[in-house]
């Protein structure tokens, strides 16, 4: 009778505990939309707030895959190494189903080093699985279009490729006032070429308010108050082929809506940065982009693969993850 009891008691804590991890594991997801898994913020803002009245925060997204994984690690490491401890960071990760465990490892690692940060992942399923897609573009760089109604509890973001490296602290993008706009992005070098055929496709006048898509600030409320995501919906949907991809869905979508940011925002590294200056800047603006950028991208050439502006400031942070080995060994860098 008394070994029975003990077994009793054992099956029991073995489904309390199961019962008190699934409660853990659970508790911050919720399904509004049922093709999209979503995670709550946690209440860190909250509770950090009470006991510090100058903690001050922002919302990040990232969009990733796993062959991105280690570029992200990088991307936000360099963020946090460069931000201001009294700004807390949630970093938002979009994902799809494919998205290994490893890779969620990873990118967690930056809460076990950075006290002012946490990741939370949104799984985005078979969304924008019929977009068009084409070269290395796959469905993950549509994945920022949802981002309105993923982040329906703030009025603004920051969204990031993962091809970027983040040289100061964010909070001085994330406070600028954009007025009504849409979003607030840095001018993309398609501006200076005479694109006929992008411009019929686009259905718009001129390309003087096009803006490259791998830094945005986002108005998220008037995002939401104007339904800008079935607008974008409709874009892709009547469209067979879309040459930039999200970055065509939204110069069209949002082209009165539009405002830009300085250089130094998103330093691309397609420019010939020897340059005096192209003509969507001016001459003080690019300097002090060229000198002291606030966030570099990388759109074209990679600095993990080959050699380009600012390669440097991309290892420099490698080597700051416990992954730089792997780094290394993956892009074959010595």
């Amino acid at each position: 009778m008394k070994k029975f009891k003990i077994i009793i008691l054992f099956i029991l804590s073995i489904i309390f505990i199961y019962i008190v991890y699934v409660l853990l594991n659970n508790s911050n997801n919720y399904t509004p939309d049922s093709n999209i898994e979503y995670t709550n913020t946690e209440e860190f803002i909250e509770n950090n707030a009470k006991e510090d009245i100058n903690l001050k925060y922002v919302p990040i997204v990232i969009s990733t895959d796993n062959n991105y994984t280690y570029p992200a690690v990088v991307s936000m490491t360099s963020l946090l190494e460069n931000s201001d401890k009294n700004v807390f960071y949630k970093i938002h990760v979009l994902i799809s189903n494919e998205f290994s465990k490893e890779s969620k490892n990873k990118l967690l690692w930056l809460e076990t080093k950075y006290d002012n940060c946490c990741i939370k992942f949104v799984n985005m399923k078979n969304i924008f699985e019929d977009a068009f897609v084409s070269g290395y573009i796959t469905k993950e760089t549509y994945f920022k279009l949802k981002i309105p109604s993923i982040l329906k509890e703030e009025k603004k973001c920051i969204y990031l490729d993962t091809d970027t490296i983040i040289l100061e602290d964010l909070y001085q993008l994330y406070n600028l006032n954009i007025k009504n706009c849409y979003v607030a992005g840095v001018a993309d070098t398609i501006r200076s070429s005479d694109n006929k055929k992008l411009l019929e496709n686009l259905k718009i006048s001129n390309l003087n308010k096009y803006i490259n898509c791998g830094v945005l600030l986002l108005n998220l409320e008037k995002c939401r108050a104007s339904n800008i995501e079935m607008q974008f919906k409709k874009f892709i949907s009547e469209r067979k082929e879309i040459f930039h991809h999200d970055q065509d869905t939204i110069n069209t979508i949002c082209y009165d809506g539009i405002f830009e940011l300085p250089f130094k925002f998103n330093v691309q590294t397609y420019y010939n940065l020897n340059d005096k200056s192209p003509k969507e800047f001016s001459k003080k603006e690019w300097d002090e982009g060229v000198e002291k950028p606030v966030i570099i991208h990388y759109p074209g050439k990679k600095p993990w693969n080959t050699l380009t502006w600012y390669a440097e400031k991309f290892w420099l942070y490698a080597k700051h993850t416990p992954y730089i080995e792997e780094i290394r060994i993956k892009y074959k860098q010595s």
